[in-house]
């Protein structure tokens, strides 16, 4: 289950964690048509990759992930103590300069309805 978070909630890479997961990943909450949506931002391998849990139907987020992705993920999870859950990959050309300008195209593109504080 999806807690709400105002976030931005920061998950950081522990000691025992392998060197393959992220330093940091920032987790916010987005709806979706009422439903709750987990939004994963980290920078894997030195790329920005932002990730809808589960998936929102669009072109515009691609469900092809790659194996590294889906095992940062599936870690992810694990550490905030949720099961694990399908997920899919914003494309690149909605990843904005600014998070705040990337969080707010994705409700521009109908990705999102809303995101964390700016829902409700």
């Amino acid at each position: 289950m999806i807690q709400a978070i105002n976030g931005p909630a920061i998950v950081k890479r522990g000691p025992g964690d392998p060197e393959w997961f992220p330093e940091a990943v920032a987790l916010y909450t987005g709806y979706w048509f009422g439903q709750k949506r987990l939004i994963a931002i980290a920078v894997i391998k030195g790329r920005r990759s932002l990730f809808i849990l589960p998936p929102v139907p669009s072109p515009l987020c691609d469900m092809k992930l790659s194996l590294l992705e889906e095992q940062v993920l599936k870690l992810l999870l694990e550490k905030i103590g949720s099961r694990y859950m399908s997920a899919c990959k914003v494309v690149d050309d909605l990843l904005e300069e600014s998070l705040s300008d990337t969080l707010a195209r994705l409700v521009e593109e109908g990705l999102l309805d809303c995101v964390s504080n700016g829902c409700g």
